[in-house]
């Protein structure tokens, strides 16, 4: 405004020919380089503080963002597959107590049976021990059907699943190996042939070693999944 007033007096002075009109040129020509000097300034100052602010934006941006290192990638992975072991080993010791429960509901009527073969002309005559023995055989038969329908757990290593299903499978045969030997014993009573009580113990020692096959089938598995063999659950 003081460049543009004393440009006006210069031409009023000029118009007057007072003789002041160099000195009003002078003056404003000064006040316009000033003038010029201060738009610079501020618009330096102005550029210096958006540059600033955007940096502390910036700034501001980047310490708020999680980091994420390799140590705690590391971290999380184990922790991870520890979780995964932990659930493998669950489902195979749930596996192995499923068949133990199935294994120990067979104790009544096999103590039974064994009470009354043991005491043959003790007191047990032969009609306890034809129903003690028929009882038997309905019961392996019904174990033979559930061992073959346990189920598997899923999500398991393939070398895992096979084990169990291998478990299964001896275990359910296990019984209709004996299910065959009270048949030969139920023989034996009708007729007392020699034959009869043979078949009888070969079908039987078949059933043990089918079913001892199948338990180390399942401790297999248990160390496949990083457990003992002798881990309960």
């Amino acid at each position: 405004m003081g460049f543009i007033g004393c440009l006006v007096g210069a031409f009023i002075a000029l118009a007057q020919k007072k003789g002041l009109h160099k000195k009003y040129f002078i003056l404003s020509g000064s006040l316009f380089v000033l003038f010029i000097i201060f738009v610079n300034i501020s618009a330096a100052n102005t550029t210096t503080a958006v540059e600033t602010n955007q940096s502390v934006k910036q700034e501001v941006v980047t310490a708020s963002a999680p980091t994420t290192n390799a140590a705690d990638i590391s971290t999380q992975k184990k922790v991870d597959e520890a979780n995964k072991k932990k659930a493998l080993q669950e489902a195979v010791l749930a596996f192995e107590k499923s068949a133990q429960e199935l294994e120990a509901s067979t104790s009544p009527l096999m103590n039974q049976y064994a009470d009354v073969l043991e005491n043959m002309g003790k007191g047990s005559t032969r009609n306890d021990a034809y129903s003690a023995v028929t009882n038997a055989k309905n019961l392996a038969k019904t174990l033979n059907t559930n061992y073959h329908n346990l189920p598997i757990p899923n999500n398991l290593p393939k070398d895992v699943e096979q084990l169990l299903d291998e478990a299964r499978i001896g275990l359910s045969g296990a019984y209709y190996k004996k299910e065959k030997s009270f048949d030969a014993i139920l023989k034996y009573l009708d007729n007392q042939k020699p034959s009869d009580a043979q078949a009888f113990r070969e079908e039987n020692e078949s059933a043990q070693r089918i079913s001892k096959d199948a338990i180390s089938k399942i401790a297999q598995a248990k160390e496949k999944v990083g457990l003992d063999a002798n881990t309960k659950k």
